[in-house]
C-alpha cells in the first residue's frame, strides 16, 4: 500500500465526483487513504458520498471554496504523501504506482507529477500534455516563468505542504502555482513521463471560470512577485517572467477588443525582451483593426493547411 493521502475538494457535481474516487479505489497500488471535502452541495453529492462507507473518509465542512476545501483535506491526511484529485477528472489505474516508484527512488523529492491527456465530457481524448523533459529537479525558475505542473497530475510530501503553508487563500485562479511554486523554492520535483491523469476540459468543467481575466492576471502578478521574494533569482528569469505575464495580459486586452491597453502591455513585453518576437506580434496587432486581425489569423491558418498538404 502507498503512504498516499489523496484529496478530492467537490461542489456539486455528484455525477463526476464518483468517477474520480472510484478511479482512486481502482489503483493498482492501494492509497492509505481518500479524503472526500464537499463545499457545500446541494446535488445529493452528501448522500453519494455516505454510500461510500469506510472506503473514503468524507468532511462536510461550511462552504468556503476550492482552496479551503482542499486545505481541510490536507490537514487531516495521515499519509507521508498528499495527492490531488479535482472532482471531474480521472486517474488511470497505474498513476500511483507509477509515481510512487519514482518518489521511492529518490528521497530528495518534495513533488511529483505526471503527463496527462485532455479529455472531453465524455472522456475521449482530445490530446496530451506531456511534461519537458528539462522540468524536473531543480524546476523553480522554469516554474516562475510558466506553470507547468496541472494539479490532478501532482503528489505531494505532506511535510513540505506544510512548511510551504498550504494553500493561500486570498487567490482564488492561481492557488495551486503558488503552492508549487513554495514547495519548488526548497524541494527538488520530478515527473512520470506518461499520461496517467485524464484532465476533462469543458465549460462546466473549471472550477475557476466565474474569475474575471484581469483578476486572474493580477492574482498571476501577485504570485510571481511573492515568489521572486521567496528565493532570489537571476535578472533575466525575473524579466522573462513579468514577460510572460505582459504578454498574456496583452493577449487578453486584444480578446476585449482594448486596443490601447494591448499596446501597452506589449509595448512593455518588448522592453523586457527585445529580442522575443512574441511581444512585437502583440505590439502590430494592437494597433491593427480587430477584423484585420482576424483576417491575418485566417490566412496564416490557410497557408498552413495549404502548406501541408
Amino acid at each position: 500500500m502507498a503512504d498516499v493521502s489523496v484529496v478530492i475538494p467537490t461542489y456539486n457535481r455528484v455525477l463526476q465526483v464518483k468517477e474520480a474516487i472510484d478511479s482512486v479505489l481502482a489503483q493498482s497500488e492501494p492509497v492509505r487513504e481518500v479524503i472526500v471535502v464537499d463545499d457545500g452541495s446541494i446535488d445529493g453529492t452528501r448522500e453519494e458520498l455516505l454510500a461510500y462507507g469506510s472506503r473514503i473518509r468524507a468532511f462536510f465542512p461550511p462552504k468556503g471554496g476550492a482552496s479551503a476545501a482542499r486545505n481541510h483535506g490536507m490537514r487531516a491526511a495521515q499519509g507521508e504523501w498528499i495527492a490531488f484529485l479535482d472532482d471531474d477528472d480521472v486517474w488511470l489505474p497505474a498513476k500511483i504506482e507509477r509515481q510512487i516508484e519514482l518518489a521511492r527512488r529518490n528521497p530528495a523529492l518534495g513533488l511529483v507529477y505526471c503527463d496527462d491527456n485532455a479529455v472531453d465530457e465524455h472522456l475521449r481524448i482530445l490530446y496530451r500534455r506531456a511534461a519537458a523533459p528539462e522540468n524536473r529537479g531543480d524546476v523553480f525558475e522554469r516554474l516562475l516563468v510558466k506553470n507547468f505542473i496541472f494539479t490532478s497530475c501532482v503528489i505531494a510530501r505532506r511535510h513540505a505542504i506544510e512548511k510551504a503553508g498550504y494553500m493561500d487563500l486570498e487567490f482564488k485562479f492561481a492557488q495551486d502555482w503558488d503552492l508549487w511554486l513554495r514547495i519548488a523554492a526548497e524541494h527538488s520535483v520530478d515527473f512520470v513521463a506518461e499520461p496517467l491523469v485524464l484532465y476533462r476540459q469543458s465549460n462546466s468543467a473549471c472550477l475557476t471560470r466565474d474569475v474575471k481575466a484581469l483578476d486572474r492576471l493580477r492574482e498571476m502578478q501577485t504570485i510571481s512577485e511573492r515568489a521572486m521574494r521567496v528565493r532570489k533569482v537571476p535578472l533575466s528569469v525575473r524579466r522573462r517572467a513579468r514577460f510572460e505575464l505582459r504578454c498574456q495580459a496583452a493577449a487578453n486586452r486584444l480578446a476585449e477588443a482594448k486596443n490601447g491597453q494591448a499596446f501597452s502591455q506589449s509595448f512593455h513585453a518588448v522592453i523586457l525582451q527585445p529580442t522575443s518576437f512574441e511581444g512585437y506580434r502583440l505590439l502590430v496587432y494592437s494597433v491593427l483593426p480587430r477584423r484585420f486581425r482576424d483576417w491575418l489569423r485566417a490566412a496564416a491558418r490557410s497557408f498552413q493547411i495549404t502548406g501541408e498538404t
